[in-house]
């Protein structure tokens, strides 16, 4: 049988295979990116799932860098005036050689940092023994109340049943009762299994905070050895440009952090006195105490604002009259609707060099795209996007050489 060539028909098969691959290859790469999209949620909830277990195993190590990096300014300042005291009262011959001085002046600041902050602890917890005024006679009379009350009820319910036989239905109240008492007992069993959780859980936080509390000692106190150790390691390990611009970002992202978390203590030290001075003028007993925690909630967006006011309101309801529970109320309100719309955009945004119109409208974009996380972080990764957006923009106005471009109007 003799074959044919036809070059037509054989470009149409060619095409139609062609096509066919093509389409098949398509789908093939449809089904892999439905498939790839499908595990991400997967894949995400197992990359939080793995840094959420990192973050407890390491709980105490990241609660110690939490707080060597906020006591570092404190330890700083103390290890200076020391220093100087050194160099002003000792002699030469009896100072210690500079070799280890700075190391031993270090310890030094540390440790009166820590034994300013235990003895700051200390006198609080004893303020608040002292106010509350906790003897054994007045817990005998809380016993005794206690025993009264006891008394009184068993009474009660002795006559009530007796005129329940009387009426014939005792049999019929105690099923009733005895309904009622598993009832609450099932509840009040469950109940207190979640409270022995809760407080097994609280226990192991305390355990994790005190762990992590005297592990940033260590931390502030080897401090440059441990920097020189970092450095050492860079030097050995990375090319020197991407050294200096690791630096480089880390010494803005410090620059920004650190003048955000002061200025955000200074904030709530500012709403601290004004609550304190609010509460004091209403009356309100354990007024410092409650005006400290209302400043300090209030660093925490939203939910420490609301925990502050509650804060604030029952312990004028337990002991002011009420009129003076409706001025504690508003008062608090509008403190805190100063702080908001003035003094966080003012003391802030002047620490961590943004506008007050900056750091609003930071936070309305934090709080709608992340929450609570969001507000925290909203205005520091703002300050340090505009550090880097303008470093850019310096980086291409000195390439294109535009400071010896006049800027002219279209016009012209």
């Amino acid at each position: 049988m003799k074959w044919y060539w036809n070059r037509r028909y054989t470009l149409i098969s060619i095409y139609t295979i062609g096509t066919f691959a093509i389409l098949y290859t398509l789908k093939l790469l449809l089904d892999g990116a439905a498939h790839f999209l499908g595990i991400i949620p997967e894949f995400i909830h197992g990359v939080g799932s793995f840094v959420s277990w990192l973050a407890r195993l390491f709980a105490p190590l990241i609660i110690a860098l939490i707080i060597a990096y906020l006591l570092d300014p404190v330890v700083n300042y103390l290890q200076r005036v020391f220093d100087n005291f050194i160099k002003k009262k000792l002699p030469e011959k009896l100072r210690i050689r500079k070799k280890n001085r700075a190391y031993k002046n270090r310890v030094v600041g540390t440790t009166l940092t820590y034994f300013f902050i235990l003895i700051l602890i200390g006198a609080l917890i004893a303020w608040l023994i002292n106010k509350l005024n906790l003897s054994y006679d007045y817990l005998d009379e809380i016993s005794a109340a206690a025993d009264n009350a006891k008394n009184n009820f068993s009474e009660a319910y002795a006559a009530f049943q007796i005129r329940l036989r009387e009426l014939g239905l005792l049999d019929d109240f105690i099923k009733i009762l005895d309904r009622a008492i598993n009832g609450i007992s099932g509840i009040i069993q469950s109940t207190t299994n979640s409270v022995i959780s809760s407080l097994t859980a609280l226990g192991g936080h305390i355990v994790k905070l005190l762990i992590g509390f005297f592990m940033a000692f260590y931390l502030l106190s080897s401090k440059e050895s441990m920097l020189s150790s970092v450095n050492k390691f860079s030097v050995l390990f990375l090319p020197k440009r991407l050294r200096a611009r690791i630096h480089s970002v880390l010494k803005d992202i410090h620059g920004v952090f650190s003048g955000y978390i002061s200025g955000q203590l200074l904030n709530a030290l500012i709403m601290s006195i004004l609550a304190s001075i609010l509460l004091s003028v209403t009356g309100v007993d354990f007024a410092i105490i409650i005006g400290i925690l209302v400043g300090f909630f209030n660093i925490i967006p939203y939910f420490g604002a609301v925990l502050g006011f509650l804060i604030a309101v029952v312990a004028a309801l337990i002991s002011v009259e009420p009129i003076k529970v409706l001025y504690t109320a508003i008062g608090i309100i509008v403190l805190q609707q100063i702080d908001v719309f003035y003094v966080t955009p003012k003391v802030v945004g002047k620490h961590v060099e943004l506008s007050p119109f900056m750091v609003l409208l930071a936070l309305s974009v934090g709080s709608t795209l992340f929450g609570v996380l969001g507000l925290l972080l909203a205005v520091p990764v703002c300050a340090i996007a505009k550090i880097f957006i303008l470093r850019y923009i310096d980086y291409r106005c000195e390439q294109l050489n535009i400071d010896d471009l006049p800027f002219e109007s279209e016009s012209e």
